[in-house]
C-alpha cells in the first residue's frame, strides 16, 4: 500500500483489515516459574507506520497453554507521539493482538513488556 507495489489495485470488499496475533506467551525466559501468574502493565512496541493513522492493540491473558485468552479492550497506539501501551492483564499465559483497520503498511520489529511476577496456585 505505501511501502511497496501491489499487483493490483485494492478492493475493500476482498480484503479484511489486517491483524497480528501471538499468544501463548510463557515468559520463561525472565527466570518465573510456568506455574507462575504475570501481571502485564505495559507494552513498549517496536511498530514502524507510513501514515499517522494509529494501530491498535489489545493485551490478554489465559490460565491455560491451550486457553482462550480474555482481551482488554483495543487501545491505539502512535509510534509518532505514543511510547507505550498501559494494560492491566494477569494470568500464566500472555496474549498480544495489533491491528490496522485502514489500509496501510505497517511493520513491528518487537516489543518490550513491562511485568510485576504474580502468586502461583
Amino acid at each position: 500500500m505505501d511501502h511497496g507495489a501491489l499487483a493490483y489495485s485494492y478492493d475493500t470488499e476482498c480484503n479484511a483489515p489486517a491483524y497480528i496475533e501471538r499468544t501463548g506467551l510463557d515468559l520463561d525466559e525472565t527466570g518465573a516459574e510456568l506455574r507462575n501468574y504475570k501481571l502485564i502493565t505495559g507494552l513498549v512496541p517496536q511498530v514502524t507506520i507510513y501514515r499517522n493513522e494509529p494501530v491498535q492493540f489489545q493485551i490478554g491473558a489465559a490460565q491455560f497453554a491451550s486457553g482462550n485468552v480474555e482481551y482488554e479492550p483495543r487501545k491505539p497506539f502512535n509510534p509518532y507521539t505514543d511510547y507505550k501501551v498501559d494494560a492491566r492483564s494477569s494470568g500464566r499465559y500472555l496474549g498480544l493482538r495489533m491491528f490496522a483497520d485502514i489500509p496501510a503498511d505497517w511493520e513491528v520489529s518487537g516489543f518490550d513488556a513491562i511485568l510485576q511476577p504474580g502468586g502461583r496456585r
